[in-house]
């Protein structure tokens, strides 16, 4: 949570998904099983959907490939930040934080991921999976954000983890650079199909 207006209207809940499960905007219907059908290949037939179509006629990996390897290079980028000494002792100072606002966590994912805050006894509306922030829920949203503001933790994050990735960066060039070619050249090939 990096916002105070949504710690305070939405807890820890993504508000697109909060609203979602409230009210239904309009076309925002579920998708038909025959448009699912459609788009979808069904391995069990050997139908070949919309998706699998396109796959075919623009053929290749490349894209893919390229898309896993970035993820792979910025967790590899977050995991050594999440090692640094930097971020180590700022999480330390937001943990303080939370614990002096009364809240007991280790680090800033923690708060987002327990389930004791879900509900605390609230019902769940007609249609929703889940029941409305909490009082406690609202209550530690807003200590973590402030918390987050207080101490820096998000600044602190965000520079160290770009420091990892422009290290990454000139570390990998090679790979990015012949994987953005092959990219390229798929693209190039289905263009000219």
């Amino acid at each position: 949570m990096i916002d105070m207006g949504g710690a305070k209207s939405f807890g820890y809940r993504d508000p697109a998904s909060f609203a979602a499960s409230t009210s239904q905007p309009k076309g925002s219907e579920k998708i038909t099983q025959a448009v699912s059908q459609a788009y979808f290949d069904n391995p069990k037939t050997g139908q070949i959907g919309c998706q699998g179509e396109a796959h075919k006629k623009l053929g290749g990996d490349a894209e893919l490939a390229l898309f896993v390897l970035l993820q792979d290079l910025r967790s590899e980028a977050l995991s050594a930040a999440h090692k640094d000494s930097r971020v180590k002792s700022v999480t330390s100072k937001w943990s303080a934080c939370m614990k002096s606002a009364g809240f007991d966590y280790p680090d800033p994912a923690a708060p987002a991921h327990d389930r004791s805050l879900l509900g605390r006894g609230l019902p769940t509306p007609p249609g929703a999976t889940l029941p409305p922030p909490s009082p406690a829920e609202i209550a530690v949203a807003v200590a973590d954000v402030t918390c987050k503001r207080q101490t820096q933790y998000l600044q602190t994050i965000a520079l160290v983890s770009a420091a990892y990735q422009q290290e990454i960066i000139v570390r990998q060039a090679q790979r990015l650079q012949d994987a953005q070619h092959k990219e390229k050249q798929e693209v190039d090939a289905a263009k000219s199909a």
